[in-house]
């Protein structure tokens, strides 16, 4: 908790909402979208609209927008994130970015992502998930939802309702992006008839437990020192993950670029070479000639 804190106070959490984002406000690929039937925020990003810009900005927007979901509904456990990979290719996809939102997500909000759903699911989709698979925990994975074209409406009514469900997915959600980041949730209720969604149950536990004081003083300080161990061994393989696939792209990277100096200095060789033999044979020639 320390660690989490002091990181707010360092990268300026508290107000980044206050920054200037209106340039990435208008690329409309990443935003706060509608509620699921647990009143629990939800943010969209659709990644073949985002544009080439610096990791770190993009990494920090994105923590803008994660703020701005959980500013919607305090009261909620949790958010949720939808991935529209429609159109997305390689050219899409940056190693370095991936890394960082990995490294964020999981060090500074481990538990605040209740689910992600991506879809359409295609090759490209198949190959991000698996170069970010050894760098998930297994409650992570545990989390994603893959769909495909056909089966995005009729799943996402599963977890939210129709009115909540952008337009372009099969829904009438008719708020705009503005209206979705500034609008506020006061009163955290479960809506009756929502146990058929998947998790309900261990979801209405949760409240009870939360709403319920303990009986044992004791018993909830010992389960509190027993978190801050666990969390620390599981960041510690997350970090571990991380690390190695940021030497192993710096190491390809350096292997490219030893490639590439290679190919230009052996071209440069050869073209020297080629010269110099040109040179050698005109000068030869005429002598050749005269003898004949």
């Amino acid at each position: 908790l320390l660690k989490h804190l002091k990181w707010r106070y360092d990268e300026g959490i508290n107000e980044i909402q206050n920054e200037n984002w209106e340039e990435f406000d208008a690329d409309g690929d990443l935003y706060v979208s509608g509620l699921d039937k647990f009143n629990r925020p939800s943010c969209t990003w659709r990644i073949a609209k985002a544009k080439r810009r610096k990791p770190q900005a993009v990494v920090r927007y994105l923590i803008c927008t994660i703020e701005r979901a959980r500013a919607v509904n305090p009261d909620a456990d949790g958010i949720n994130f939808l991935f529209d990979c429609t159109g997305t290719t390689l050219s899409s996809f940056e190693n370095l970015f991936f890394l960082d939102f990995i490294g964020v997500l999981q060090e500074n909000y481990p538990e605040n992502l209740i689910r992600c759903f991506v879809f359409p699911v295609n090759w490209v989709t198949k190959q991000l998930f698996e170069f970010g698979k050894p760098l998930l925990s297994q409650e992570t994975k545990s989390k994603l939802m893959f769909f495909r074209k056909h089966d995005i409406e009729n799943e996402l009514t599963n977890f939210f309702d129709v009115e909540e469900i952008e337009k372009s997915y099969g829904g009438s959600l008719q708020l705009t992006l503005s209206e979705l980041r500034t609008r506020r949730v006061t009163l955290q209720e479960l809506v009756p008839g929502a146990s058929d969604v998947p998790g309900a149950s261990d979801l209405q536990d949760a409240y009870a437990l939360t709403s319920c004081p303990p009986s044992n003083g004791e018993a909830k300080e010992s389960q509190s020192d027993m978190l801050p161990q666990t969390r620390t061994a599981t960041s510690r393989k997350r970090w571990s993950g991380i690390r190695r696939a940021r030497i192993e792209s710096i190491v390809f990277f350096g292997v490219r670029i030893r490639a590439a100096c290679f190919n230009g200095i052996l071209y440069c060789l050869k073209t020297a070479w080629r010269a110099f033999h040109h040179m050698v044979f005109r000068s030869i020639l005429p002598a050749g000639n005269k003898e004949l």
